[in-house]
């Protein structure tokens, strides 16, 4: 019998400053924790069951289940941030 499929970390851009990272699912709940210990409580919208965090350098964002992580960069992010976040979330820059 064959393993099931595992969700590899993958990433894709959807605008100029706006990516989105697909995570496996038992990394999820992990990441999410990183991220608000280093840039700030995560926020819950119940209308729209939409969860964000907005930092100086980031607005993270996900539906409820927090994957695909939706990371848009704002005007003063650095490149040396977004070197930053990927190391945090284990993304290689050859993944990107």
């Amino acid at each position: 019998m064959s393993e099931p499929l595992r969700r590899i970390k993958a990433y894709s851009c959807i605008g100029p400053d706006t990516d989105k990272y697909y995570l496996p699912d038992d990394e999820v709940a992990a990441i999410w924790g990183l991220l608000e210990r280093k840039y700030g409580a995560v926020r819950r919208d119940e209308i729209f069951r939409l969860m964000e965090i907005r930092s100086s350098a980031f607005i993270f964002r996900a539906l409820f289940k927090g994957n695909p992580i939706t990371v848009i960069r704002k005007r003063r992010c650095r490149d040396e941030d977004v070197a930053d976040f990927h190391e945090m979330i284990g993304f290689k820059s050859d993944e990107r």
